[in-house]
C-alpha cells in the first residue's frame, strides 16, 4: 500500500484548486496569468503536469501562444519520462514552428530525447522547420502536400497554414522589393488565381509578371561617441604588452 498517496492526492487537489479557470461553452479554459503563478510556485512539481497539458491543448484551440509553459512541460518530461506523451510534444513543436521567426524550435527540440525525436511525424515537423530556416519554400510545400496522414495531422492545427505563409512573406518583403508572381505562387503555395485576390487586397503594384512589395522601413543607424582620454588609452595598452 501506497501510504504517500494521500498526501500526493491532497497536493495535487491543491494545486489544481489554485489554477483558476473560467468556463467558455462547456470547455475550462485556464488563464496564462493562472499558469505563470503555477510555474512561479512549482515548476518542477510532477503533480502539475496535467494541468501543462491541457494548457496546450488550450493553445492550439484558441491560437495562442505561451512558449515558457510549453518549454515547461518539456523539462518535466525529462525529469519524468514516464509522463511523457508524444501527442503533446508534436503539439508543442508544431505551435513553436509557427512562431518563427522566434528560435523556439529550436530550443524545444533541445530538449527532447532522440527517441522521441525519432516518431515519424515529428521527424517530419523536423524536415519541414529546415525548409523553412534554410528558405526552401517551395521544397516544404512538396513534402508537406506528399504526406497525406502527416499533412492531415499539420493542418488540423488551427492558423498552421497561415502562419508559415505570413513567415514565409515576411522573409520575401525583407529580401526583395519585387518578386516574379510564380515564384511567389510557389513560395506561398496558392495558384495565380489567389495570388491575384490576395495582391490585390494588399494593394501592392503587380503586372502580369511581377509584384512589388512594399518598401520597408530601415532602422536609422545610430552613431555611437566614447570619449577616451590619452592617460585611459596608454594604460590600456600597456596591459597588453
Amino acid at each position: 500500500r501506497d501510504l504517500h498517496y494521500p498526501l500526493r492526492r491532497q497536493r495535487q487537489m491543491c494545486i489544481r484548486d489554485r489554477v483558476s479557470t473560467q468556463s467558455t461553452g462547456g470547455l475550462k479554459m485556464t488563464s496564462q496569468q493562472a499558469i505563470e503563478k503555477l510555474l512561479e510556485e512549482n515548476r518542477y512539481s510532477v503533480e502539475i503536469i496535467p494541468e501543462l497539458e491541457n494548457y496546450i491543448k488550450q493553445q492550439v484551440d484558441d491560437k495562442s501562444y505561451n512558449f515558457e509553459a510549453n518549454i515547461a512541460l518539456l523539462k518535466l518530461y525529462q525529469l519524468y519520462p514516464e509522463k511523457q506523451k508524444i501527442a503533446h510534444i508534436q503539439q508543442i513543436l508544431v505551435k513553436a514552428l509557427m512562431n518563427l521567426p522566434n528560435n523556439d524550435f529550436l530550443l524545444c527540440l533541445y530538449i527532447i530525447p532522440e527517441r522521441i525525436q525519432a516518431d515519424d511525424l515529428i521527424d517530419k515537423i523536423k524536415q519541414l522547420s529546415n525548409c523553412l530556416e534554410t528558405g526552401r519554400f517551395k521544397e516544404f510545400w512538396e513534402k508537406l502536400n506528399s504526406w497525406t496522414e502527416a499533412s492531415k495531422q499539420l493542418e488540423s492545427i488551427p492558423g498552421f497554414r497561415e502562419a508559415v505563409q505570413n513567415y514565409i512573406l515576411d522573409i520575401l518583403t525583407r529580401a526583395y522589393l519585387s518578386i516574379q508572381k510564380q515564384f511567389l505562387s510557389e513560395s506561398l503555395n496558392l495558384d495565380l488565381t489567389k495570388l491575384d485576390a490576395f495582391v490585390t487586397a494588399k494593394d501592392w503594384k503587380h503586372t502580369d509578371q511581377i509584384i512589388w512589395f512594399p518598401l520597408q522601413q530601415q532602422a536609422k543607424p545610430v552613431r555611437v561617441v566614447e570619449n577616451v582620454r590619452f592617460d585611459q588609452l596608454t594604460k590600456v595598452l600597456q596591459t597588453l604588452k
